[in-house]
């Protein structure tokens, strides 16, 4: 339902609109599509029919109501607001240049290719002929969103991962062709961010052009309409794309930096790290724990709750690697969980608030220092807080395993605590968390041996009564012969 709703926002001739909702369109109706599984499913059916609901009823129900509300009740809101506002831009061709060309440089970067982005450009299309000093406008403005962003993850970039770092050069590559759309992925990621910054840039990138009287006599924009000769103005046209681009770029950095904790060694949470088109490493979830267990990506299966789905394998640290535990100590996790990573209160302990979950994090980040394997407190607790702003990492049951993959630490090492009273963590069911585990690996290791950890403890942590004994144990001694049943 989601999918065949986001086509149908996207292609305006089912509803008689020249331009689709776009990308927006499409987000907005990939959530309709799922309240409205969801209220389905509450609906109580025959025993009969059960088994048939999820694979044919719920789809083609759900498909049907939300395309035909989408066409009817959306779209045609979305088909009369694309012709006013080329009506009321029709009207503006008398108006100052460089106000023109903000309103147009606004419209174009606000959502990369959707309705109004569409009424700008086919705006500027219809005047080429005519008028093909607004096009300029337009042409100015449609690369500067892609390049803006592009140029950000050149200037800043810790504050991206290297996903998105990789998507950043796609972006400059876009840009250069006059594809707004290069720049998707960093707004449905940061929306709140990334499109003031790209309406900053693109607003003055067209004021620049209108100024200057730039003008281009094809239906297309970006770089590339002016090396192939189509641009009168060159020189103006890439001063006010350079500009616009710069703009933009700061923009982002500056907002970014504005958020919860960018930069290094900042202690609190740091831009969530992955674009939301494209998730990291899948990583495995606490089966029976809840609504909680879809805290990370990816899924266990049965009762080993192992790792699905994972990336290629990246080179790990074999438990042969690691330093193992001090003599007449159980050895726990391949010897990366030790006495000196056990602690038996935090501080933290009965914090209700999100401030609690940060001084936690700190508080096990500085517990693991003591081994001697983390370089980098500031750093492991900033890299640990940004995969809180992924999702939370409370998966319910009481528990809680906040993990970071940074070189912060030099060797996997993980560390455990408790919280009698509880730690608000921000878990799908509710329940605070009592039992935390820390798991830190270097960036070499991300692959298989931070899943292969996550995968053990999940495993274990299923059984309600190894996590009442773990509440109930007495000392760091009885607490990791407990934990020694890990395997």
């Amino acid at each position: 339902p989601g999918m065949i709703g986001g086509w149908i926002a996207n292609t305006g001739e089912l509803y008689d609109s020249k331009s689709g909702a776009g990308f927006i369109g499409a987000i907005v109706t990939g959530f309709l599509a799922g309240y409205l599984v969801q209220w389905i499913k509450k609906v109580r059916v025959p025993k009969f029919v059960q088994p048939i609901m999820p694979i044919i009823v719920i789809p083609i129900l759900s498909t049907t109501v939300l395309g035909l509300f989408f066409i009817y009740v959306i779209g045609r809101p979305i088909s009369w607001l694309f012709e006013n506002l080329t009506e009321w831009l029709g009207g503006m061709t008398g108006a100052s240049a460089a106000g023109l060309g903000i309103i147009l440089g606004l419209m174009i970067a606000f959502d990369m290719g959707g309705p109004v982005n569409k009424t700008a450009f086919l705006f500027g299309t219809g005047l080429v002929s005519k008028n093909p000093e607004v096009m300029g406008m337009c042409a100015a403005a449609i690369p500067v969103p892609p390049l803006g962003q592009g140029l950000a993850t050149l200037i800043r970039r810790r504050f991206f991962s290297e996903q998105e770092r990789e998507t950043g050069y796609a972006a400059l590559f876009m840009g250069f062709f006059g594809i707004t759309e290069g720049a998707i992925p960093f707004a449905a990621a940061r929306p709140a961010r990334v499109i003031p910054a790209n309406m900053l840039g693109g607003a003055v990138a067209g004021a620049v052009a209108g100024l200057a009287a730039v003008k281009d006599n094809v239906p297309h924009g970006g770089p590339i309409v002016a090396v192939l000769g189509a641009v009168d103005g060159v020189a103006m046209f890439f001063v006010a794309v350079v500009i616009g681009t710069a703009v933009t770029g700061l923009a982002t950095v500056a907002l970014l930096s504005l958020g919860k904790g960018a930069g290094a060694g900042a202690k609190a949470p740091a831009p969530a790290s992955a674009a939301a088109a494209a998730p990291a490493k899948a990583e495995p979830a606490l089966v029976g724990a809840g609504a909680g267990a879809g805290a990370d990506t990816g899924a266990g299966t049965g009762a080993g709750a192992g790792p699905v789905g994972a990336a290629s394998p990246s080179p790990s640290v074999s438990p042969s690697d690691s330093v193992g535990a001090p003599d007449g100590e159980p050895e726990v996790l391949s010897g990366y969980l030790t006495g000196q990573t056990v602690k038996e209160r935090l501080n933290a302990d009965g914090r209700a608030d999100e401030d609690g979950k940060v001084a936690a994090i700190r508080e096990m980040a500085e517990l693991l220092a003591g081994t001697g394997k983390v370089t980098d407190t500031d750093e492991l607790v900033r890299v640990a807080l940004a995969r809180e702003e992924q999702g939370t990492t409370g998966l319910g049951e009481e528990i809680a395993i906040p993990h970071a993959k940074t070189d912060a630490v030099s060797a996997p090492v993980v560390g455990f605590a408790r919280a009698p009273e509880g730690i608000e963590w921000g878990a799908l069911d509710g329940t605070k968390a009592k039992l935390v585990f820390m798991i830190s690996v270097p960036e070499a290791a991300a692959g298989d041996e931070h899943l292969r950890i996550l995968a053990l403890l999940s495993r274990k942590l299923m059984d309600p009564g190894f996590r009442q004994r773990l509440q109930d144990a007495e000392g760091k001694a009885a607490i990791l012969e407990i934990l020694a049943e890990i395997q």
